[in-house]
């Protein structure tokens, strides 16, 4: 725990939640989803930063270290509602800092500002996954107004096309998010394209891992694609004919000023703004949908991310249901103190 001289200290807290099975991520699988809860003292506000493992460039230790340096130097009372500080002004120390520390820091500047909607974007995208049994257990648990699903396809081609038509056949009324996480060929990813039906698919997301293979499989196949790793890797991009949406993962963006950027961006081109989750805790989830709320009301945010964990994180997770077996739900002060 630091304490600043005015008096508005800040408490840094280790969470870890057990998975329900071991999530893969690019190269590796954790079996625990690790994160850090920075919670302001006098202003009884907290927010998460949770760097995602094969994602983020940055480490759980790597935010340790430059939290503690950061915050021992900057005045907490600028976060304060009586600062005439804005978000740039408040950000600008934070500049270096690894993206998840700057996002959260930002996010904290908005809370503390009473900047962040209070309400969250409740509409559910379901996300689907795994062989026909644990497919067929999820889709007999969609609630009847479910009206889009996220479903992972792979290189497994004819796999991903009996997944894909299990989806249709139980719940034809269904429109399907693909997401390949840009593991396709172009050739793989035309022999997909042909297979599937194009009525029942609303995009595909990141089919290669050239955003110029997403263009051509639309000029060929005219179904729309969004764009999901590829934008972290720039500092714009260009809403090409076929360009459904772009799926904003804030943590792994940094400062909200760059996700208000991509955000504003689409908007002016027509293209949806997806606000999705980096396998946050249900308390981070639930900030996520509240950005939502904010740079997408009416859409579908991809925060269904919560059925690996087996433990809620202050907040209650956001798409319980009555039939869902209640989780732990952990508090400050069960979580380690830095």
């Amino acid at each position: 725990m630091t304490t600043q001289d005015t008096g508005m200290g800040f408490s840094l807290y280790h969470y870890q939640l057990p998975l329900a099975q071991p999530l893969p991520l690019g190269q590796q699988r954790i079996h625990s989803r690790e994160g850090l809860i920075l919670h302001i003292d006098a202003l009884q506000q907290s927010v998460e930063i949770a760097p995602l493992p094969s994602f983020s460039k940055e480490s759980l230790d790597d935010c340790i270290n430059s939290l503690q340096q950061l915050l021992s130097t900057v005045p907490l009372e600028a976060l304060s509602q009586s600062s005439s500080q804005n978000l740039a002004q408040w950000m600008a120390p934070f500049k270096s800092a690894p993206n998840s520390v700057q996002f959260g820091l930002s996010l904290l500047w908005l809370k503390c500002n009473d900047l962040l909607p209070a309400r969250p974007n409740r509409n559910r995208q379901p996300l689907l996954f795994g062989e026909t049994e644990q497919l067929a257990q999820q889709l007999s648990q969609l609630p009847e107004e479910t009206k889009i699903v996220k479903l992972k396809v792979g290189p497994d081609i004819h796999g991903s096309v009996a997944n894909i038509y299990q989806v249709i056949e139980a719940r034809p009324q269904l429109k399907l998010r693909l997401d390949a996480n840009q593991s396709l060929s172009l050739e793989q990813a035309q022999v997909l394209y042909a297979m599937i039906p194009k009525a029942n698919i609303d995009y595909v997301e990141e089919p290669c891992a050239r955003v110029e293979d997403a263009q051509q499989l639309y000029q060929e196949y005219g179904i729309r694609y969004a764009q999901d790793e590829s934008l972290l890797q720039t500092e714009d991009y260009q809403p090409h004919p076929g360009l459904a949406a772009v799926v904003l993962k804030p943590s792994l963006l940094g400062s909200i000023e760059v996700l208000e950027k991509f955000a504003e961006q689409a908007q002016a081109e027509g293209v949806e703004v997806v606000i999705s989750s980096a396998f946050e805790s249900s308390f981070g989830i639930h900030d996520l949908a509240c950005l939502a709320n904010h740079y997408a009301p009416l859409g579908y945010p991809g925060l269904d991310t919560l059925n690996h964990h087996q433990a809620d994180l202050l907040q209650p997770s956001l798409y319980g249901s009555p039939e869902s077996p209640a989780k732990p739900l952990l508090t400050l002060n069960e979580l380690s103190l830095i």
